[in-house]
């Protein structure tokens, strides 16, 4: 007598939810690059007019605006964009999340791309193409893709 799989539905809705979720959770992370991107600009603001202290109006600790490293700020840029991205490109954008290249002893650029290196080889970014100039383009690969249909695992 042949198995009979009486979980359609329930393998569908599951698989429904998962995409959901996977949309709503990259709707979220772009926000909160968009936030980002706002605070290191109002803390430069607020820096550059001399207010240089740590607390707000209410007296609580201003968030930092580096709440994270290179690598996660690159790996940020990265699966979050629309389309592909050199690592000139890469640079600029996590500049405006306000992470402090200072820090390290390389020169920015140098940093993206050892920071692109190590990405390629956590398999998460893959090389889209390179460009007619020589410059390299970057694509997100890693696990945050949308959710694969159940029906290829069954």
């Amino acid at each position: 007598m042949p198995f009979i799989f009486k979980h359609e539905e329930t393998l569908r809705t599951c698989q429904t939810e998962l995409q959901e979720l996977i949309d709503e959770r990259e709707r979220i992370d772009r926000r909160i690059i968009a936030l980002k991107q706002t605070l290191a600009g109002l803390m430069r603001l607020k820096n550059d007019l001399g207010t240089h202290d740590s607390k707000n109006a209410s007296g609580h600790s201003l968030l930092p605006i580096e709440t994270y490293g290179l690598t996660d700020a690159c790996r940020s840029v990265i699966r979050l964009a629309n389309r592909e991205l050199t690592a000139g490109e890469i640079r600029r954008e996590v500049e405006t999340l306000g992470i402090d290249f200072s820090r390290y002893s390389a020169n920015p650029l140098a940093a993206v791309h050892q920071v692109l290196s190590r990405l390629k080889s956590y398999n998460e970014i893959e090389v889209a193409e390179t460009t007619p100039e020589g410059t390299t383009c970057y694509r997100w690969k890693g696990v945050h893709r949308k959710a694969r249909s159940v029906d290829s695992k069954l």
